[in-house]
């Protein structure tokens, strides 16, 4: 513990079997968190966006996320056209909904398509900073490790009362201190804007398809519940186009709250009405 101490942020890997045991141990606490060295591609990740009309969005996502291969989940869009062309110009894969069914569902069916050990769930008004799968791929060293989450900032922004806001209190920021995700810890629940996953740490239909909110925490915790680590890794950073209108913004707020009743019924207890 007091070489550990010393370390510091740069950390300590100490190869003896007290050592090794002990680092587990607290890694399984959540009181330490691993220091994994960034390491450059290529990286075996097929990133999946799910998508809903807006292809300005999806333009920028994919240029994003070049050189990595991608599936696109239309779902269910009114004019799908435009998302066709996005798709076909960067040479991702596109499948469709002929309905709307929901993140959950179009992260489902990317997912069934993935090859690869690791997929990366990316909204399609998301852009992942260069380098983000350096800093994120390596925490899946870890066999305890089922998914990984960058930190979601918004961005810029036009400068004004709510750009400002969303800057120092968006929803998605989880903020600049690395974590162990888990129900009741520092850090509850990360959202799946963004999310590195396992493949096979996953059973099925991963994400539950009833949930249209929330869908990301009931996902996080039950990968919780069956032994697996969600780790925060803010050292990667992922651009998100905010809402800055307040009518939108207020409404995706409320929509926000009302994913609690059913994961209140889903996760009896775990919910914090108020945190000090």
């Amino acid at each position: 513990l007091e070489a550990l101490r010393r370390a510091g942020p740069r950390g300590l890997a100490d190869p003896s079997p007290v050592g090794r045991a002990l680092a587990r141990r607290l890694l399984d606490l959540g009181i330490a968190h691993p220091v994994p060295a960034p390491r450059p591609g290529p990286h075996d990740v097929t990133v999946v966006i799910p998508a809903f009309g807006r292809a300005d969005e999806l333009e920028r996502c994919l240029t994003a996320v070049k050189g990595q291969p991608v599936i696109v989940v239309d779902d269910g869009s009114p004019d799908p056209e435009p998302l066709r062309r996005a798709a076909e110009a960067h040479g991702a894969r596109l499948v469709r909904h002929a309905r709307n069914r929901g993140p959950a569902a179009a992260r489902n069916t990317g997912l069934r398509l993935v090859e690869t050990p690791i997929a990366a769930f990316v909204d399609s008004d998301c852009r992942p900073a260069p380098g983000w799968l350096d800093v994120l791929v390596p925490h899946f060293d870890d066999p305890r490790v089922a998914a990984v989450a960058p930190r979601v900032v918004p961005d810029a922004g036009d400068g004004t009362l709510l750009a400002r806001y969303e800057a120092a209190r968006s929803s998605l920021d989880m903020g600049a201190r690395p974590a162990l995700v888990r129900p009741g810890g520092r850090l509850g629940f990360v959202p799946a804007a963004t999310l590195l996953v396992r493949v096979a740490a996953v059973e099925g239909d991963a994400v539950d398809e009833e949930l249209r909110l929330g869908e990301d925490v009931d996902f996080v915790w039950r990968l919780g519940d069956r032994g697996r680590h969600v780790r925060y890794e803010p050292a990667a950073r992922v651009a998100h186009t905010a809402r800055l209108r307040p009518a939108d913004w207020a409404r995706r707020r409320h929509e926000y709250g009302t994913s609690a009743a059913d994961l209140a019924r889903r996760h009896p207890g775990r919910l914090a009405p108020a945190r000090p």
